[in-house]
């Protein structure tokens, strides 16, 4: 989580995404902004963000960084 301490006016929810051997390959962020940042948390709309992260995961299990 990023409450703007990189850039004013931006805030940003991010996960990483992991392999079949569990690796960390990649990573998903997704910018609010920061108007709007504490009502997606207390609606829950974080959510979407770590079930995106498990429909990516679902499809990387045969993947293995290096290979």
């Amino acid at each position: 989580m990023n409450l703007e301490e990189t850039e004013i006016g931006a805030t940003a929810l991010g996960v990483a995404i992991r392999g079949g051997a569990g690796e960390v390959v990649a990573g998903l962020s997704v910018s609010i902004p920061p108007a709007r940042f504490r009502q997606m948390f207390e609606a829950g709309r974080s959510s979407a963000v770590f079930a995106a992260r498990e429909r990516i995961e679902a499809g990387l299990e045969d993947f293995v960084a290096g290979q």
